[in-house]
């Protein structure tokens, strides 16, 4: 692979050869190690022009991006406009593109590069980048230093801040909420909640980002550092997770820590005052359209800009509390309603979202109306209040459904197991009891690789169910746990034995009906541990036996190799629950390479049932699948060799 300085030195060649007349002046050969000596007259020269030619640029540019913005936000109708701000647009993308393109940028681009080389090395000197010095000192480390965690939140998430106390505390570690920014940052963990409401943050801090990437309003040039610099950012929805994948360079840093309900509230009322409530900020004109149109059928109380114990106790004088989008195609508001919910007192009536993850978590317990349909959320409206024994029932269901182990409890723990905050045995103990197998087929799948799991969507036929995958600073270290978690809850549930997917597995167009073959073999043949329906890496095996059903070849062998679609056999669980995860051996103890060393006996069928997504990227390692590609057909190919002629040893000794 080749360097920085290597690429810059294709392209010096690539521009001597179209430019010579221009380059001849810059012939001599330099030595960059003592260029800006020898040449400070020169390059200052060039750094002042080069300056004024990118602030030109980003000037152009802006120009550029706000008459596209306003050519969008023009009306249909008002066509001369629209040609004028597109020929104003030709315009200055044509001057853009000349100082983009212009002989001085290219021949120059050698210089460029020195001096951004130069300024680059005096500044690692002179700036202390704190997400540098973040990523070095280990949060376990900062914990054993100081055993405190700040909460920064201002009122209007005080919400959050309460459910990051509650499990903080949990862990025997001391928390404080504070609300407005401190003068002096203590020398400890910090969370900040919407980090961009405040103007400076301590050095060492994870960030709880809660906007919402359908809009641009808050994600400004300041905020981007402000989670750049963060040790590590946690974000309640999967929509915003998928838009840092695509577009921030941070993305690595996010992780999906869904809200929840909180079961500290004791604020209750006996009797009702309003019929319905909204909470929240009522200036949106779709909110505020929405509204009007429910003040001509309901006494409507809007409460905003109130918080704490004074906003619950509005909240619970209301029968019904609706809640409206900001935006037409916003996410779900999912601290609002859980924030609600948890007061056990209303029904909550809300409009569906884009953020389908969210809808379904929270859908047996709000009753949703498509967005913008006024005459669906009257009618729902009135139902409830037409129907005060429903209402009481459905409010002592939801009721009974509040757990204090929940998503927002098992995703953060999740986080400080990845972290080695806390060991596996204490993140089972502490959330085991969220995951509940509805059946035996498992899809591994990180919440934050989105790409993945969207591709595992369009296939998922076969009723397998999704397992948040753990993780852990060393990918293969997360992808253990992730196995030995699935095992002690298949061993826990009594399951006879429990399959496992990854979420890049390819299933071919017959894999139904093969899959029927494979598991009606399974089951007529009970000598075995583990079924593969893909190898990846067919290194030195020993075959014990091979029998051909249809066209389909079982073999049956010493060794087991990828975990992309298994079978595990219950006699097998304890095995893997065995796996040591402090072990960070890479070479040795990767969950595939300790289940390989162990004396399995092992079954897979030929052609193999499954296949790999080569487009995807593997979640471990980080390279494309693509590169497993030769290793599976090599493999596919060597032992159905193999199996053929043991196949034919095998009837000629029966001959």
């Amino acid at each position: 692979m080749k360097n920085d300085y290597e690429t810059d030195k294709t392209i010096e060649t690539q521009y001597r050869k179209s430019n010579k007349e221009y380059i001849e002046p810059f012939e001599q050969k330099i030595d960059f190690e003592n260029a800006y000596k020898d040449n400070q007259s020169l390059i200052k020269n060039l750094i002042y022009q080069k300056s004024a030619l990118i602030e030109q640029q980003i000037i152009l540019q802006k120009e550029n991006n706000d008459l596209k913005e306003k050519i969008i936000s023009l009306d249909s109708q008002k066509s001369k406009e629209i040609d004028s701000l597109n020929k104003q647009l030709a315009e200055t993308s044509k001057a853009y593109n000349d100082i983009k393109n212009s002989h001085f940028w290219g021949i120059t681009l050698p210089f460029q590069r020195l001096i951004d080389l130069f300024h680059k090395k005096r500044e690692t000197k002179e700036v202390l980048n704190i997400a540098d010095e973040n990523s070095k000192i280990k949060l376990a480390e900062l914990l054993k230093k100081k055993n405190k965690i700040n909460i920064l939140a201002t009122k209007h998430t005080n919400y959050i801040a309460k459910l990051l106390k509650k499990d903080i505390e949990k862990l025997g570690i001391v928390a404080s909420i504070i609300e407005n920014e401190p003068k002096v940052y203590e020398d400890c963990l910090y969370i900040v909640v919407c980090p961009q409401m405040f103007k400076k943050l301590p050095n060492y801090y994870i960030a709880y980002q809660m906007e919402q990437t359908v809009s641009s309003r808050w994600f400004t040039e300041d905020y981007d550092k402000k989670l750049e610099n963060a040790y590590a950012i946690f974000d309640y929805s999967i929509n915003n997770i998928e838009y840092f994948k695509k577009n921030k360079d941070y993305s690595k840093k996010v992780y999906y820590v869904p809200i929840d309900s909180f079961d500290g509230f004791e604020i209750k009322n006996d009797s009702f005052e309003y019929d319905v409530a909204f909470y929240g900020d009522p200036n949106s004109p779709r909110r505020n359209f929405l509204l009007q149109a429910l003040k001509k059928n309901f006494k409507v109380k809007i409460i905003s800009e109130v918080f704490g114990d004074a906003l619950y106790k509005e909240l619970s004088k209301a029968k019904v509390i609706v809640n409206l989008h900001y935006y037409k195609n916003a996410l779900l508001e999912t601290t609002r309603l859980y924030e609600t919910l948890s007061l056990g007192r209303s029904i909550i009536v809300s409009e569906k979202s884009k953020d389908v993850d969210e809808d379904s978590r929270i859908q047996d317990k709000i009753d949703f109306v498509d967005t913008g349909d006024v005459n669906e959320l009257v009618e729902h409206i009135k139902f409830w209040l037409e129907n005060e024994d429903e209402r009481t029932r459905k409010v002592k269901e939801n009721n009974k459904k509040l757990n204090d182990i929940n998503a927002f409890t098992f995703f953060f723990y999740r986080f400080l197991l990845a972290e080695d905050v806390i060991s596996f045995d204490n993140f089972y103990d502490l959330v085991g009891s969220y995951i509940s197998f509805k059946n035996d087929r498992i899809c591994l799948s990180l919440p934050e690789d989105v790409e993945r799991r969207k591709s595992f969507d369009k296939e998922n036929e076969y009723n397998f169910e999704y397992f948040p995958a753990l993780r852990h600073s060393e990918g293969w270290v997360g992808c253990g746990m992730s196995y030995k978690f699935i095992m002690k809850k298949a061993k826990e549930q009594q399951f006879d034995s429990v399959t496992v997917c990854e979420d890049d597995v390819l299933f071919p167009e017959n894999f139904k009906e093969r899959y029927k073959i494979c598991l009606d073999y399974l089951k007529k043949n009970k000598s075995w541990n583990v079924f593969q329906g893909l190898m990846a890496d067919l290194d030195v095996v020993e075959i014990s036996n091979v029998e051909k059903n249809k066209e389909n070849i079982f073999v049956s062998l010493n060794r087991m190799i990828s975990m992309v679609f298994n079978t595990y056999r219950k006699e097998v669980y304890d095995l893997l629950i065995d796996w040591d995860e402090t072990n960070r051996d890479v070479q040795n103890n990767t969950i595939d390479r300790a289940l390989e060393n162990l004396n399995l006996k092992i079954v897979t069928v030929v052609p193999f049932l499954v296949g790999h997504k080569e487009e995807l990227t593997s979640s471990i390692w980080k390279f494309n699948n693509s590169q497993y590609s030769p290793l599976i057909s090599e493999s596919e190919s060597r032992l159905k060799c193999i199996s053929e002629k043991y196949l034919i040893k095998k009837e000629k000794e029966l001959e």
